[in-house]
């Protein structure tokens, strides 16, 4: 049996261990853009130099010492036929499969402000976002931060906790606002403001001003207010990584559709983690789940499943997250 797998975090490295653990003589190709695998759990702490790059990486010797795993690291698959079961690489190569996964996980999505993309913002959804700005880090003063979800909240608290200047800005009129109702809320933010955090709650970013160099100099607000920035992070959202997939037939909503055993409308397709969508076991609505353990389960889920086991989803929601506020 050839598996295909294209993503290396936590979806993809949980469904080759099932695979290799049921079906020990398959073969398993997994192609990632990525260099490797780590915790995006800790970019906050590798983009303000708490911790060193390397330490966020983790292992994947168990697989690379199988015999039947290939691993293909900073590889881009830029399309798929489910009629011939192969993907294409960059290069023109195609690889044929027996069950393929998607677990390609998702990128910032950047909202279309004004001076938003260019030199000096980012988002944090890699390895490579964190490297840049902890470079720029010992050169500015100010970070201004778009979005007060998961990871914007972490990224400003590690920030103010370096000595930076910080400013976080968030539409709603509390942090976390999907995670936390208005008491906790409220809370969250006290934390933050104690913790050296300036709070722009109810603001949207209408523009980043940026210098005759191009670079980042303030985020003017729809309030009329300006914030002053020499880092912008827009930390207000993601959107999955499908490009590959156009004009597959794959049903896409907010994410690859899938069922309760992550099984995709293709044939021997399945997918997992932050790309997929299917029905959350706590709200019953059908959305992603982009958090760690979610991707976890749904990756050993699709393993077990894509080499002749029988595994479903019963435990599968991102309403169970937890995140680190100033200590």
């Amino acid at each position: 049996m050839e598996y295909v797998i294209i993503g290396s975090s936590a979806a993809g490295t949980a469904a080759a261990r099932s695979i290799i653990s049921n079906d020990p003589s398959g073969k398993i190709t997994m192609i990632t853009m990525d260099s490797g695998f780590y915790s995006r759990c800790q970019l906050h702490l590798a983009a303000t130099g708490k911790r060193e790059d390397d330490k966020i990486f983790l292992s994947l010797d168990d697989l690379l010492k199988s015999p039947n795993f290939e691993f293909m690291p900073q590889t881009k698959v830029t399309g798929m036929s489910a009629k011939d079961k192969n993907v294409t690489l960059e290069n023109g190569t195609k690889i044929c499969y027996d069950k393929l996964l998607i677990s390609t996980g998702s990128r910032t999505f950047f909202p279309p402000i004004p001076g938003l993309t260019g030199s000096r913002s980012f988002g944090l959804r890699n390895i490579e976002d964190a490297k840049a700005i902890k470079e720029l880090l010992p050169y500015i003063s100010c970070v201004a931060v778009i979005g007060a979800g998961l990871v914007g909240v972490e990224l400003a608290g590690e920030l103010a906790e370096a000595g930076i200047s910080v400013s976080l800005i968030e539409v709603a009129d509390r942090p976390l606002p999907l995670q936390l109702e208005d008491i906790c809320g409220q809370k969250c933010a006290e934390l933050l403001d104690k913790s050296g955090v300036d709070l722009f709650l109810g603001e949207m970013a209408m523009e980043v001003v940026r210098d005759e160099s191009g670079n980042p100099q303030s985020v003017e607000l729809k309030s009329g207010k300006s914030v002053p920035a020499e880092i912008v992070v827009c930390a207000a959202g993601v959107r999955s990584n499908i490009e590959f997939t156009d004009g597959t037939g794959m049903e896409i909503n907010r994410g690859i559709v899938i069922d309760s055993f992550c099984r995709t409308n293709l044939p021997d397709v399945y997918a997992a983690g932050d790309v997929a969508e299917t029905t959350d076991s706590l709200t019953s609505r059908n959305m992603p789940s982009a958090i760690w353990p979610v991707a976890v389960r749904q990756g050993k889920v699709a393993g077990t499943n894509m080499s002749g086991g029988e595994d479903m989803l019963t435990r599968n929601t991102g309403m169970k997250a937890s995140v680190n506020v100033a200590g």
